[in-house]
């Protein structure tokens, strides 16, 4: 029997590409299976596509239209930890910018299922932004309240990084931005988990 083939995209900033060059590495989780770009489901087809210090406005100007190119049913998103570090803006504009986004991917006609990736937590905030942790809390409570605002299909679901929440040191480089092979090994889960979760929404 035939099984048809979900493709998906996972887009975003840094961490995205760095994702995308961890996998490329071929790494072996402790089991010793090796990550790859389908994250280990066997009828998924998956691209990466991520820009260091990608915002959302960067992201609307770049990929929206090749977005509309590319028939992906699932659209996994890694935005809104770079606008955070923008103190020009607020954590209530940048929900609303991410929501205004979602709203536009929901009028690309085969997105069966869009999941925002809540921002990531950090071992060390970014250089003259104190108050990062504030404003990512902030950003992230206005987040919970507008995403049930939006239509019910395609369906949008926020993505809680459960296996990063603890800020771990070992998740992160030594810069306490990124994160490290550990660390991505546990946003690659995190991901597999988050499509795994929407494939029923690709029928």
């Amino acid at each position: 029997m035939n099984v048809e083939v979900v493709t998906a995209m996972v887009a975003g900033h840094s961490f995205v590409s760095r994702l995308d060059k961890f996998i490329k590495k071929r790494t072996a989780s402790a089991s010793g299976r090796i990550v790859s770009s389908d994250f280990w489901i066997s009828n998924l087809s998956a691209e990466l596509w991520g820009i260091p210090g990608c915002t959302i406005p960067t992201f609307r100007r770049r990929a929206l239209n090749s977005l509309r190119m590319f028939p992906t049913k699932l659209l996994y998103l890694e935005l809104s930890q770079t606008d955070l570090c923008d103190p020009g803006r607020s954590p209530q504009l940048i929900a609303l910018d991410l929501i205004d986004l979602a709203r536009s991917l929901q009028r690309i006609p085969y997105v069966k299922a869009i999941i925002l990736g809540e921002p990531i937590w950090r071992l060390k905030p970014p250089q003259d932004m104190p108050d990062f942790k504030e404003r990512l809390t902030a950003f992230r409570d206005q987040l919970r309240i507008m995403v049930n605002q939006l239509p019910a299909s395609p369906k949008v679901t926020l993505w809680y990084h459960k296996r990063l929440w603890r800020c771990n040191p070992k998740f992160f480089a030594p810069d306490g931005l990124h994160l490290s092979d550990y660390g991505n090994l546990q946003y690659f889960k995190s991901i597999r988990g988050s499509l795994l979760a929407h494939m029923k929404y690709a029928d």
